[in-house]
């Protein structure tokens, strides 16, 4: 026996796998903030074979310790720590979703609400009216029925107050 494998471990569990390879997919997105470097699991075996005496049971245990951890995969096959291919499918899902509503996304941090308080039988046809009006849909980021009225949220208040005012007077 060599002395390089003198010093080297049984081989490890397949638990022990998983957490190397964790370890070692955290290291590689830590550094290059993705992982481009692990698409297979034959990638890994250097790693594994500097601390462990190589064979085919340590390939097959690293090859079941990664096919147990149901690791997804990016569109160019690197695997992603910490997601499972139903997470990964699941946003795939949600992104195509998405591209295909037109999305654009606001925050809210700069919106102030107007709470219009109405006769509840008057709530949804003034909601469906101001829904469709050209004067106010502009200022309006979003709009809700609530108990006795509509709540409209919206980050220009004092434009807003002004077209409801012209409107209601």
């Amino acid at each position: 026996m060599d002395n390089n494998n003198t010093n080297k471990k049984k081989n490890p569990s397949r638990k022990e796998c998983e957490a190397i390879i964790r370890k070692i997919l955290s290291v590689e997105v830590e550094r290059r903030t993705v992982n481009n470097t692990f698409r297979k699991p034959a990638d890994f075996m250097k790693y594994f074979e500097s601390l462990y005496i190589p064979s085919a049971a340590l390939t097959k245990q690293v090859q079941r310790a990664i096919k147990s951890m149901n690791m997804a995969k990016d569109s160019n096959g690197y695997y992603i720590l910490n997601k499972t291919k139903e997470q990964s499918d699941q946003d795939k899902e949600l992104r195509n979703l998405f591209e295909e509503a037109d999305y654009s996304i606001n925050r809210l941090d700069n919106c102030q609400q107007i709470f219009i308080k109405l006769d509840p039988e008057y709530i949804d046809f003034i909601l469906n009216k101001l829904s469709n009006s050209i004067s106010v849909e502009k200022y309006i980021i979003t709009m809700y029925k609530c108990y006795n009225g509509i709540v409209i949220i919206t980050n220009d208040i004092n434009t807003l107050y002004k077209l409801l005012d012209n409107i209601i007077k």
